[in-house]
């Protein structure tokens, strides 16, 4: 297992409109982004969540995994987040998404002598995987709120993440999860890893259950 400090970039929504981009805001109010945008959909209110999840679920599902695109996984490479890693963290018997793991972290930070705490870590190149299962959902039964509407789910959904098992400076043990894979799980997007709780189609209500991570 390889591990190295990764730079990390900022790209912004006026940047890219000045570039010729073409942009859509989805909003039930004709909001800010509303005003500067070529194109503006405007969902009922209460709706656009769940929209936002299906249009999520569609691109991380089609792009990446069915149809798994060279360009798409360049660009999430090299312009996101995705392949940084997360460090999980045990909260009342599970397992939390925490911060991210830094160069600072690893004993001789890796070689890196500046600004190690702001150096985001990722791994290169593959090892063996072990799989964490779960995600907790707030807004059921037994969560009730007269202000939500209810669901049936469980208060706790299990869900497969691959993870892997990293050593810090101080000798600590930690388990990590990529962005990405977390986001794959949030999405309900299957990765081959099976589970219960896995979107069928795009309008799954397990499209709409937010994350957490259980043992």
């Amino acid at each position: 297992m390889c591990l190295k400090p990764v730079p990390q970039d900022a790209h912004f929504f006026t940047e890219s409109r000045y570039n010729g981009t073409k942009t859509i805001a989805v909003t039930p109010d004709f909001s800010e982004v509303a005003k500067l945008s070529d194109e503006w959909m405007s969902p009922t209110q209460g709706t656009d969540a769940a929209l936002a999840m299906t249009t999520g679920h569609v691109i991380l599902k089609e792009y990446h995994v069915t149809n798994k695109s060279e360009y798409f996984t360049n660009h999430i490479k090299q312009y996101t987040d995705m392949p940084f890693l997360v460090i999980l963290e045990e909260k009342e018997g599970v397992l939390a998404a925490g911060r991210t793991l830094r160069a600072s972290d690893i004993y001789g930070a890796l070689g890196e002598k500046d600004n190690t705490e702001w150096k985001p870590l990722l791994i290169d190149g593959t090892t063996n995987e072990i799989v964490s299962n779960g995600f907790p959902y707030f807004n059921n039964k037994a969560h009730d709120q007269e202000i939500f509407t209810n669901t049936e789910h469980d208060s706790v959904l299990m869900r497969n993440v691959p993870i892997k098992t990293v050593k810090l400076a101080n000798g600590k043990q930690v388990k990590v999860a990529t962005v990405f894979d977390l986001m794959m799980a949030n999405y309900s997007v299957d990765q081959g890893l099976g589970g219960d709780n896995m979107a069928a189609s795009f309008d799954d209500a397990h499209l709409t259950c937010p994350l957490g991570v259980k043992k």
